[in-house]
C-alpha cells in the first residue's frame, strides 16, 4: 500500500509539471521560460517533503518522550504501573536504539506494547526477566509497590505482564481497572498493539473446570479492554512449561539449533473463521495445532530408531511424549473456546493462534546433570509477536487511531487537491486549442496494443490522420495565422496541411494495396471451395429445402465478399456524388465483421478505421503524389462484382446463406419447439430467418443495390426471376413442413397435470401453440415474391391473422383502448423485453385499429366480419369453457359420452366441445370447406378441441374405472363364492346394468366376435381388453349354464420312482362344497377301485392325501376352481406330482429318495367340468379401463 501510495504522488507531480509545461508554451513563453518554472516546482516539491520529514521526526521524537518520560512524576503512566526510573535524553536514545523496529518508522514513533495474562508462574515471564533490556534502560519495578503488573522491553516490544492475582480476579480486579485508566488516558491514539496468554502445561493438564474457569476469567478481561478502550485487538495462546513433559527433555536433544528456534503451532486467519460459528469447531482447530506437534514428534521417533538410539536416547520416552501431547488435545479446544467467548457477545476478541514455547527453567528446578534446551521461542518472540503492531482496529469511526495526527494528514491532503484542483481549472480556463498540436510530436508514442505489425501501422496512420483533421480545424478557426511553433507542429498556413495529407494518401495506399492482394487471394479461395460445394448442395436440396446449417460454409463465404465488393462501389459512388463526410461514414463497412478481410474481421475497431482510411484515400487523392480516377477504380471493382455474380453460379445459391447469416443478427431462427416452451416435443421443426418477410426484402434490394452500382443487363433480371421461383418453392415447402410438425402435438404431454395444464393452455391467445403458430405463420409470410401463387392455407392463415385482430381475445370485455395505451407505455420502460412486447402490441393495435375504422364502410368485407364474429363468440367461448371444466372428470365422462352419442357429427350435442367443433363448420362454410389445399389451415383450427378431446377421453376412462370399483366391485363385496356369477352375469345382473349405463355409448357388439370397443372420430374409449374377456366369457357361462357336474374316477394303484424307499398305501380326495358344510371323499387303498364326486359353483377347496405309513403328504387346490384345476393336470389319464408340488415336504423327498408319484385315474365328465369352469369367471377384474400415465399410446 506504502508503495502505490508514493506511486500515486510521483504521478500526481508528474501531471502538475507537464500541466505546467504545456500551459507555458502554448502561452507562448519561450522555451528556457517553461523549463525553469517547472524546475523551480520540482524544487520547491522536493523542499516541502524534506522540511515534511525533519517535521515529523521532530513531532515523533516530543511524542516518544511524553509517552515514556511523563511529567509530573505522579501523574506517569509507568508510575501508575508502580515502576520508576530516571530518564534522560542518553537513555531516551538507549530506548529508540532498542525499539529500532519501530522508532522512525513511517516518521512517527511507535512504541509497541503487548499485554500478557499469566494463567499460573511459567516459562513466557521467565523468558522476559532472562532477555530484557529494563538494565541497559535502568527501568526496574518497584517492588514496595506490590503491584500484579511487570515490565519488560525487548528488541521487539515492550510487554505488561498481568499476574494471576489479576487473571483470576477479573474484570473487577482494581489493579486492572487503573491500567485500563492510564492506557486510556496516556496511550490514546494507540492503548496496546496485542494480547498474549501464557498457559502452562499444568494448568492443562488440570481439572476442567479450573480451564473453563481461567478461560473465562481472560475474556472478561479483554471484553472489558474492548468496552473501555473501544478497539479490537489481536489475541495469541501461548502454552509454556513443556519440559514438564516427560520425554520432552530428550526430544529438545533431538532438535536441531534451527528447529530449536523456530516457531511451531498454527496461526488464525480469515480462512479459519468458519470455526467459530460451527460446533465443536475450536476443539478441530486445537486437534490440528497439538497433531503439528505430535507429527515432528513422529518424525523424531522414526529419526531415532533409524540412528539406533545413538545418542542415548530412549524411543519408550518419545512414545510416552507423544501420548501425553495428544491428550492435551481436549483441554486445550475448551480454553481456546472460554476466552474466545460466546457468539452471544457484541464484540469476541480477534483471536490469532496457538504457539509452544518452552524457557529452560534454572538448575535449582530440576537436575542439575540435565541441560535442557529453549525451543520453538526465537521466531515467535522476534518475528510473529511483533509484527502485529499496528494491527489494532478501532470499533467506532469517530474514535480512530492518531485521531490528533488524522486532521493534520486531512489538512495537508485538502490544500495538495486545492492546488490541483486550481490547476486543472486555470488550464481549462485558457485557450488551449493549439496545445493539442503537440500531440504531433509525440506520435512515435502513439499506445501499442498489438503485437502484429499491420495493425500498429493501420492505427498509427488512423492517429496522424486525426492530427490532420485538427491542424487543418485549428488553422481554419483562426482569424489570424497563429505564431508559429515549428517543433510544436502548428503549421503556418494551409499549404502546410495540403502537403501533409499528401503524404498521408501516398502511405494509406500503400496500405490498403497489400490489404486488396489479400482480398483477391481469399475471394480465389472462397471460389475454388464455393464449386466443390455446389455439387453436394444439389444433392442436398433433393431431400431437404432449408439451408444447410453449417457455419462459416463456402456459401456464406463467398456471398459476404460478394457483399463486401458491392458495399465498396456504393461507397466510391457515393464519394463521386459529393455526399457529405458523415453519410460516407455510415455506410456498411466493407472491412467489417464477416468480411474477407482476415486482418479486420475480427477486430471491429481496426474494421472502422482501415474504412475511413479507405474514405479519406478517396478524398485526399488529389493531394497525393500520383492521384488516380475515381471512376476508373469503380468500372474496375464493377467489373469484378459483375465476374463474381454471374460467372460462378447462374442460382446465385450463395445469396440466400448471404441473406440469412445478414438476417440472423437482427432475427433468430423459429423452432416449432418453442411453442411448448415449459415441455418442448422431441420432434421439432426450425425455420431459418432468411424465410421470413424480411428474407424477401433482402433480396429485392440485394438487386437494387446490384443496379445500383452500374451492373445491368438480362442476366440481373433472369437471374432475380430464378432466385424468386426457388426461394418461393424452398419457403412453402418449409412452412409447410413446419405446420405438419406442430400439428404433430407434443408427446411429452404424457401425464394428467400436464395435459391437463396444455389444456388449459388452449385458451389462451398468447400460449395455445396452434393459434401462435397460425400467428407466426401469418406474420413470417405476409410479403411474397408471386402472391397468387401462394397455397390456399396460407392464404387462409393471413385472412385468421385479421380475424384475430379483429375478434381475437383483445377485442370486447377488455381494458379500453386508453388504459391499453398507458400500459404499453409503462411497460415499455421494462427493458428491453418490455420495449419487445410494447412495440408488438402497438402494432397490433394499429392494425386492429385500421380493421376497426373499416367497419362503417361501404366497402367492408362482410366475409371477414361475420368470420371474427363467429370467432369470438362461439369458438373461443367454446374454448374457455372446455378449460374451465378441464379438472372435473365427471363433466369430461359426460362430454365424452355426448360426444360417442353424435357419431360422426362432431358438431352434434350441448357441450362446450360440440360448441367448438359446431362453430369450425360454421367457419369452413364461411371461409371454404376442408380439402387437401386447406386441410393444414383448418387441423390447425380443431387442433385445441382434437388435443382438449383426447384429455377428455383420458379422464373419461379414469372416471369410468372409477364408476366401475364404487357401482360393480363394491356392490360384489361379501357374495358368496356359489352366488357370484349370477350377482354378476344373471338378468339384472351388475355387469350388464353398468355395461348399459354406463359404457352402451362406447360398446358395440361385432358379429362373430362379440363385444368390442367403438370408434367415433378414430378415437375410443381405452377399455381394457381384460374387461372384454370377462364380458364374453360371463356370456358363455350363462350360456351353458348347469347346476351340477358329476365326474366318474376309475383309479389305480399309485407308483412311484423304483429308487424311492417307500410306496405310497393310501389315497383320499376331498372336495369341500356349501361352505364345508358337504365333503365328498374317495378313497384309493392303493388297488383298483372307483368313486365319484359332483362339483358345482357351491363347492371350494379340493384335498389330495397321499399316505406313506409313516408319513402322509397333502396338497390342496383353492377356490371355486380347485377341483378343475386337479383335473387340468391330468395328461393322458396321468397327473405326475414331484417335490415342486409338495414345498413343505422338500426334506422327505430327499430321504425317502422320492422323484416322483403317479396318480394314473380314468375320469369321465372331465372336458365338460373344465369348459364349465372356464366360462364362469368369478374374479372381478379390478380395473376395466387405462387411467394416467398413458404408456404406448401417443398423449397429445
Amino acid at each position: 500500500m506504502k508503495v502505490f501510495k508514493w506511486f500515486l504522488i510521483v504521478l500526481l507531480i508528474a501531471a502538475i509539471s507537464l500541466g505546467i509545461l504545456i500551459v507555458m508554451l502554448g502561452l507562448g513563453y519561450p522555451e528556457q521560460a517553461a523549463i525553469r518554472v517547472t524546475a523551480y516546482f520540482l524544487i520547491a516539491v522536493v523542499a516541502f517533503f524534506v522540511l515534511r520529514r525533519l517535521l515529523n521526526r521532530w513531532r515523533a521524537k516530543r511524542k516518544a518522550k511524553q509517552l515514556l518520560d511523563l511529567e509530573p512524576r505522579e501523574k506517569s503512566l509507568l508510575a501508575k504501573l508502580g515502576f520508576s526510573r530516571d530518564a534522560s535524553e542518553d537513555r531516551f536514545r538507549q530506548l529508540q536504539k532498542a525499539m529500532r523496529r519501530r522508532v522512525g518508522r513511517s516518521g512517527e514513533y511507535q512504541v509497541p506494547w503487548l499485554i500478557e495474562f499469566e494463567c499460573e508462574a511459567g516459562d513466557f515471564r521467565r523468558y522476559l526477566k532472562r532477555h530484557n533490556n529494563n538494565a541497559a534502560l535502568e527501568i526496574s519495578p518497584d517492588v514496595s509497590s506490590g503491584s500484579a503488573i511487570d515490565i519488560d522491553i525487548l528488541d521487539s516490544f515492550l510487554c505488561l505482564s498481568c499476574g494471576p492475582e489479576i487473571v483470576d480476579g477479573g474484570s473487577s480486579n482494581k489493579v486492572w481497572q487503573d491500567l485500563l485508566q492510564s492506557l486510556n488516558r496516556y496511550r490514546e491514539q494507540r492503548p496496546f498493539e496485542g494480547v498474549i496468554i501464557s498457559a502452562p502445561v499444568g494448568l492443562l493438564m488440570g481439572s476442567e473446570d479450573r480451564i473453563h474457569e481461567m478461560g473465562r476469567s481472560v475474556n472478561d478481561l479483554i471484553q472489558s479492554a474492548i468496552r473501555a478502550l473501544r478497539i479490537q485487538v489481536p489475541v495469541f495462546l501461548v502454552v509454556t512449561d513443556l519440559w514438564r513433559l516427560d520425554g520432552f527433555d530428550e526430544f529438545t536433544r533431538l532438535l536441531s539449533e534451527a528447529e530449536r528456534g523456530q516457531a511451531l503451532g498454527a496461526g488464525f486467519g480469515q480462512e479459519d473463521k468458519h470455526f467459530l460459528n460451527t460446533e465443536d469447531g475450536l476443539q478441530k482447530f486445537s486437534l490440528e495445532f497439538i497433531n503439528e506437534l505430535g507429527k515432528v514428534i513422529q518424525d523424531k521417533i522414526a529419526l531415532n530408531i533409524a540412528e539406533g538410539s545413538q545418542n542415548g536416547i530412549s524411543t519408550a520416552s518419545l512414545i510416552r511424549l507423544q501420548g501425553q501431547v495428544s491428550s492435551l488435545s481436549a483441554a486445550l479446544g475448551r480454553l481456546i473456546e472460554s476466552i474466545s467467548g460466546s457468539e452471544l457477545q457484541r464484540i469476541r476478541p480477534n483471536f490469532r493462534g496457538v504457539y509452544f514455547l518452552s524457557f529452560a527453567p534454572r538448575g535449582d528446578l530440576v537436575d542439575p546433570k540435565k541441560k535442557p534446551a529453549s525451543v520453538f521461542y526465537q521466531e515467535l518472540i522476534e518475528r510473529i509477536l511483533p509484527q502485529e503492531s499496528g494491527a489494532t482496529t478501532t470499533l467506532e469511526f469517530a474514535e480512530r487511531l492518531f485521531r490528533g495526527t488524522r486532521k493534520r494528514v486531512l489538512n495537508r491532503i485538502g490544500v495538495a487537491w486545492i492546488i490541483v484542483g486550481l490547476v486543472i481549472a486555470v488550464e481549462g480556463s485558457l485557450d488551449l486549442r493549439s496545445l493539442n498540436l503537440i500531440r504531433s510530436d509525440f506520435l512515435a508514442f502513439a499506445p501499442i496494443s498489438n503485437s502484429d505489425y499491420e495493425v500498429n501501422l493501420i492505427r498509427q496512420l488512423d492517429h496522424k490522420r486525426t492530427l490532420i483533421d485538427t491542424m487543418e480545424s485549428e488553422v481554419t478557426a483562426y482569424l489570424s495565422p497563429p505564431v508559429p511553433l515549428p517543433w510544436l507542429g502548428v503549421p503556418s498556413d494551409q499549404s502546410t496541411v495540403e502537403k501533409m495529407k499528401g503524404e498521408w494518401a501516398d502511405k494509406a495506399k500503400r496500405i490498403l494495396t497489400l490489404l486488396d492482394e489479400q482480398h483477391l487471394d481469399s475471394i480465389r479461395a472462397a471460389k475454388t471451395e464455393y464449386r466443390l460445394a455446389l455439387d453436394l448442395e444439389s444433392e442436398r436440396l433433393l431431400t431437404d429445402p432449408a439451408l444447410n446449417p453449417q457455419r462459416n460454409s463456402a456459401f456464406s463465404k463467398l456471398g459476404q465478399a460478394i457483399k463486401n465488393t458491392m458495399d465498396r462501389i456504393n461507397v466510391v459512388r457515393a464519394i463521386e456524388d459529393k455526399r457529405p463526410l458523415r453519410e460516407i461514414l455510415e455506410m456498411p463497412n466493407p472491412f467489417g465483421e464477416g468480411s474477407s478481410y482476415a486482418l479486420t474481421r475480427d477486430d471491429p475497431e481496426v474494421a472502422g478505421q482501415v474504412f475511413t482510411a479507405f474514405v479519406y484515400t478517396k478524398i485526399w487523392d488529389q493531394y497525393s503524389s500520383d492521384p488516380g480516377s475515381l471512376a476508373e477504380r469503380r468500372d474496375y471493382w464493377t467489373a469484378s462484382f459483375k465476374n463474381l455474380v454471374s460467372g460462378i453460379d447462374p442460382k446465385l445459391t450463395w445469396l440466400l446463406y448471404l441473406a440469412n447469416d445478414e438476417i440472423e443478427k437482427i432475427k433468430p431462427e423459429l423452432n416449432s419447439a418453442d411453442l411448448w416452451a415449459e415441455t418442448p416435443p422431441p420432434l421439432s421443426a426450425t425455420v431459418q430467418p432468411v424465410w421470413s418477410d424480411e428474407g424477401v426484402g433482402f433480396i429485392t434490394d440485394f438487386f437494387s443495390q446490384i443496379r445500383r452500382t452500374g451492373t445491368t443487363g438480362v442476366w440481373v433480371d433472369d437471374a432475380e426471376s430464378e432466385i424468386q421461383k426457388d426461394f418461393f418453392n424452398r419457403r412453402v415447402l418449409i412452412w409447410t413442413e413446419y405446420a405438419e410438425t406442430v400439428l404433430l402435438g407434443n408427446s411429452q404431454l404424457d401425464n394428467r397435470q400436464m395435459a391437463q395444464e396444455s389444456v388449459i393452455q388452449m385458451a389462451s391467445a398468447r400460449r395455445n401453440p396452434y393459434r401462435s403458430a397460425l400467428r407466426i405463420m401469418a406474420e413470417e409470410n405476409q410479403e411474397s415474391f408471386f402472391p397468387g401463387e401462394r397455397p390456399d392455407w396460407i392464404n387462409l392463415a393471413l385472412f385468421h391473422r385479421k380475424i384475430e385482430l379483429l375478434g381475437g381475445d383483445e377485442e370486447g370485455g377488455g381494458p379500453s383502448k386508453t388504459l391499453t395505451k398507458l400500459g404499453l407505455k409503462m411497460l415499455s420502460k421494462f427493458g428491453a423485453v418490455g420495449k419487445a412486447v410494447s412495440k408488438d402490441a402497438k402494432k397490433g393495435l394499429k392494425t386492429k385499429k385500421k380493421l376497426d375504422k373499416e367497419k362503417g364502410g361501404a366497402a367492408r368485407d362482410e366475409q371477414l366480419e361475420n368470420a371474427a364474429k363467429e370467432y369470438k363468440e362461439k369458438y373461443l367461448p367454446a374454448l374457455e369453457l372446455v378449460a374451465f371444466s378441464a379438472d372435473s372428470r365427471n363433466a369430461s365422462f359426460s362430454t365424452i359420452t355426448d360426444r360417442f352419442l353424435s357419431g360422426d357429427d362432431p358438431g352434434a350435442g350441448a357441450t362446450a366441445l360440440a360448441a367448438g367443433y359446431k362453430s369450425i363448420r360454421t367457419l369452413e362454410m364461411m371461409l371454404g370447406l376442408r380439402d387437401k389445399y386447406t386441410r393444414i389451415y383448418w387441423d390447425l383450427i380443431s387442433a385445441p378441441f382434437s388435443v382438449s378431446e383426447n384429455y377428455l377421453l383420458e379422464e373419461a376412462a379414469c372416471q369410468v374405472d372409477q364408476l366401475w370399483r364404487e357401482e360393480v366391485l363394491a356392490g360384489m363385496d361379501n357374495v358368496p363364492e356359489s352366488a357370484k356369477f349370477s350377482k354378476m352375469f344373471q338378468e339384472g345382473g351388475l355387469a350388464w346394468t353398468f355395461l348399459d349405463e354406463k359404457l352402451k355409448p362406447f360398446v358395440k357388439t361385432s358379429p362373430g366376435v362379440g363385444l368390442v370397443p367403438r370408434k367415433v372420430g378414430a378415437r375410443a374409449l381405452p377399455l381394457t381388453a381384460g374387461f372384454f374377456d370377462f364380458l364374453s366369457t360371463g356370456r358363455l357361462g350363462l350360456q351353458s349354464m348347469q347346476d351340477t357336474y358329476t365326474t366318474q374316477l376309475l383309479t389305480r394303484p399309485v407308483t412311484v420312482n423304483s429308487q424311492a424307499a417307500l410306496k405310497p398305501v393310501r389315497t383320499t380326495m376331498v372336495l369341500l362344497c356349501e361352505n364345508g358344510k358337504k365333503r365328498q371323499k374317495v378313497v384309493n387303498q392303493n388297488f383298483s377301485s372307483q368313486g365319484q364326486i359332483e362339483w358345482s359353483h357351491a363347492c371350494s377347496d379340493f384335498r389330495l392325501d397321499i399316505d406313506f405309513g409313516i408319513f402322509e403328504l397333502r396338497k390342496v387346490y383353492k377356490g371355486l376352481r380347485g377341483y378343475p384345476r386337479f383335473l387340468e393336470g391330468f395328461e393322458a389319464d396321468t397327473l405326475r406330482l414331484t417335490k415342486d408340488d409338495f414345498p413343505a415336504y422338500a426334506p422327505v423327498f430327499k430321504q425317502q429318495k422320492l422323484g416322483h408319484i403317479d396318480l394314473q385315474y380314468q375320469i369321465l365328465g372331465k372336458d365338460a367340468l373344465i369348459k364349465a369352469a372356464r366360462e364362469r369367471p368369478t374374479d372381478t377384474p379390478a380395473h376395466i379401463a387405462t387411467c394416467w400415465p398413458v404408456e404406448g399410446r401417443d398423449a397429445s
